[in-house]
């Protein structure tokens, strides 16, 4: 028997289809299926009622006539299988799409209209994507990929999908905008220098960029008070403050895609504390000012800064002059030895030498046979004192 009509079958889409007849009648058990007016290249399953095909590109309408026969009789029905008009030569066919990766900076394009084939007829292929980055787009016309690599380091699946009239089919594939690295870098050898004044030393020799990375920025940390590093061209400069200070400096350079870091150690040296050799001792009777000069026994550094000079144990009335070096004063003649230590000074150390200095008097006064004179209200010889005694 009938249990409903066989509905109409529309066919629209591209490709092999069913239609399952059987339903629509009872008692099929042990029936068997034969069906009239099929389409060209169509078939009805004898047991089960199942008519298959193939989508063909026709406008015409198949009237059919399924027949179900079994040993109380038999009983039809009819319907009508047409196919869309309106869509000719069926759905996109697609092959995989290449992954796509780029560190090229700017614009990038890609075209994945190639892995996409629309069927002879059929109307024209529309694009679209999902999972394309901020910025980036497809040509729903052209099947095109374009945008900008910011070289961010972004890594999408990107699916494709291409449509006409009758269906679509897609195709996914990995979009890569990468960054074309970080720098890189070697050792900087460490630097010690105990020349005074401007220090500057160019560490960019030892950092490399990466070809189409954004430009090298340096900066650095543990450096000495009043260093600095120029971010753009990577010289450290400053001024030596020679206190024998040693600075672990660490530099780092960073582009877009990263960093890298290296290390050394800065030493600023003093160039060194005066030299000395013995200051010979000096014994002197002659009255009046007294002035001895010991710089020539001191030496001072190159690139030092100049002596200064002073000095401990001089006898009262005598000092040195501290630019100079040179010790003076007045002979008192009180055959006085002083032990006097010169302490030459530079700003990076002194040095010290002792000497003897000795203040004799010249001697009493002596007389000579009739070299005296008698003094007439006395009738005594005068007698002659001075500094030195009677």
């Amino acid at each position: 028997g009938i249990l409903a009509p066989i509905p109409n079958a529309f066919i629209t889409d591209f490709g092999p289809y069913s239609i399952d007849t059987a339903q629509y009648f009872s008692n099929t058990e042990n029936a068997v299926f034969s069906a009239t007016g099929l389409p060209p290249g169509t078939t009805i399953d004898p047991e089960t009622g199942v008519i298959n095909g193939v989508y063909i590109q026709v406008s015409e309408i198949f009237l059919v006539t399924v027949i179900v026969q079994n040993g109380c009789g038999l009983v039809a029905q009819s319907f009508t299988i047409s196919f869309n008009p309106e869509c000719p030569g069926g759905v996109p066919t697609s092959v995989p799409i290449p992954d796509f990766s780029t560190t090229a900076p700017g614009a990038y394009v890609y075209d994945v209209s190639t892995f996409f084939t629309n069927p002879v007829g059929a109307s024209p292929l529309v694009f679209s994507a999902v999972g394309l980055p901020i910025g980036s787009s497809i040509d729903p016309i052209g099947g095109v990929i374009t945008g900008i690599n910011l070289q961010e380091g972004i890594v999408t699946i990107v699916t494709v999908t291409a449509e006409n009239t009758c269906g679509s089919t897609s195709q996914p594939f990995t979009l890569s905008l990468l960054c074309p690295g970080a720098p890189t870098s070697t050792p900087i050898p460490d630097l010690t220098t105990d020349a005074p004044g401007l220090v500057v030393y160019d560490v960019s020799p030892f950092f490399t960029n990466t070809v189409g990375a954004s430009p090298i920025v340096f900066s650095a940390t543990g450096l000495p008070l009043g260093f600095s590093i120029d971010p753009v061209t990577g010289v450290i400069s400053g001024i030596n403050p020679e206190d024998d200070s040693s600075n672990l400096v660490t530099v780092t350079a960073t582009n877009n895609c990263g960093e890298t870091s290296q290390s050394f150690t800065l030493t600023l040296n003093c160039p060194g504390a005066p030299t000395s050799t013995l200051i010979p001792d000096l014994t002197t009777d002659a009255p009046g000012l007294v002035v001895y000069d010991v710089s020539p026994f001191f030496t001072n550094t190159v690139g030092a800064s100049p002596i200064v000079f002073s000095a401990t144990g001089l006898p009262l009335g005598f000092s040195i002059d501290p630019v100079t070096g040179v010790i003076s004063g007045i002979n008192p003649q009180d055959d006085s030895s002083s032990l006097v230590t010169v302490t030459a000074t530079n700003n990076c150390g002194e040095t010290s030498q002792s000497f003897t200095l000795t203040l004799n008097c010249p001697g009493a006064p002596t007389s000579l046979s009739g070299s005296a004179h008698i003094n007439p209200y006395s009738g005594l010889y005068n007698k002659y004192s001075g500094p030195c005694g009677l």
